[in-house]
């Protein structure tokens, strides 16, 4: 039950990104078609209506356990591009997938410390994309940093250190992501 609530939760923040990514195309093509109008560019305003045409297409990405395969996982990828082109009239051209760790009790607990450290900073408001490979001593996740945060980058930078220095051994594959959806 507690996965099906999670899929659910994920096609929500899924489509309110979509709607969100669509009405920001909308804003910069009348931008762009304002500014070619008054300054007499063709260039500008063809730009402007390509804008436009990327309003009713988008990407997305979503996180799988990592005993998905790839039947589950088209199987998901297509409802949710059936869900958003039904509701939103959006084609949904790409969706990307992040697997994360189920299986490793040790891997479970990184994440836990991981989850510790980040979120102890105010301005992080997620992390996704978390996956450690034993291995070679390999984690990499994503931190959304709040549009609040003065400096996003140095935050980012900041909540890395932190986690670099408290898991010394491992090499690290941090990136900083947006959530334009935030609230």
């Amino acid at each position: 039950m507690g996965e099906l609530v999670n899929e659910i939760s994920r096609k929500q923040v899924i489509v309110r990104t979509s709607i969100i990514g669509i009405i920001a195309n909308v804003f910069l093509a009348a931008f762009k078609a304002a500014i070619g109008f008054m300054s007499n560019s063709i260039a500008i305003m063809l730009d402007a209506v390509n804008n436009i045409s990327d309003a009713w297409h988008g990407s997305v990405h979503i996180e799988v356990p990592d005993t998905y395969g790839a039947s589950q996982i088209d199987k998901l990828s297509r409802e949710i591009i059936v869900e958003v082109k039904h509701k939103h009239n959006v084609l949904l051209t790409a969706i990307g997938v992040y697997s994360y760790n189920t299986q490793d009790e040790e891997i479970l607990k990184i994440e836990n410390k991981l989850r510790d450290i980040v979120f102890a900073n105010q301005f992080v408001r997620q992390i996704h994309g978390f996956y450690v490979v034993p291995k070679n001593k390999t984690m990499r996740f994503d931190l959304v940093i709040s549009f609040e945060a003065e400096d996003r980058n140095a935050v980012f930078r900041e909540v890395v250190d932190l986690v670099q220095k408290e898991f010394s051994d491992y090499e690290l594959q941090a990136v900083i992501d947006t959530d334009f959806a935030e609230e």
